[in-house]
């Protein structure tokens, strides 16, 4: 019922109730409400539907997914009519979390508020997300880019933006070639 109501607010532009509710769903889900990665899953269905893309909840519920999926929460058909948006958020997360672990970084808090300005986001200390319309994703202060042009071969090594510089030096080498 929440995401029906945020869908409205946003809609019919009613900033203070879309505010609430998404606040309230991010308190619920950060505080326990699902217990397991599969109870997000119609939640997500629902959201992913009737949801505007850049909207910070979506990223939250592919986050939570993934940051609780083991491979023993699987059912016998345990994403049966995911969106597509939402799978291919998840599979970017999970290689996110797979660079964050073999680089050692540590994980930052991520901020999926929708805050009344820029001024209340600055004060609340954690990373907020930048949508990327042609990613149709939400970054959280790194964004992950190509090293590299895959050309068609399906092989593209990927980098951290703020990685090393001999990642950097790689990165422009390898586009003067392409």
């Amino acid at each position: 019922m929440e995401i029906k109501v945020y869908a409205f607010a946003d809609r019919f532009l009613v900033p203070a109730l879309q505010r609430a509710i998404n606040n309230n769903i991010v308190d619920e889900i950060e505080n326990g409400r699902f217990l397991e990665a599969y109870d997000i899953v119609p939640l997500a269905k629902e959201a992913f539907s009737i949801i505007p893309s850049d909207r910070p909840m979506l990223q939250l519920l592919v986050d939570y997914h993934c940051d609780r999926w083991r491979s023993c929460c699987e059912q016998s058909s345990p994403f049966p009519g995911l969106p597509y948006a939402f799978l291919a958020r998840a599979m970017r997360r999970f290689s996110e979390m797979l660079q964050e672990k073999k680089q050692g970084h540590p994980v930052q808090d991520r901020c999926y508020y929708e805050h009344t300005d820029e001024a209340e986001a600055a004060k609340c200390g954690k990373l907020h997300m930048q949508y990327d319309k042609e990613k149709d994703f939400g970054t959280f202060g790194e964004e992950v880019i190509c090293v590299e042009s895959c050309g068609g071969r399906r092989k593209c090594r990927c980098s951290n933006a703020l990685a090393s510089s001999s990642s950097s030096s790689r990165s422009s080498s390898t586009s003067d070639s392409d």
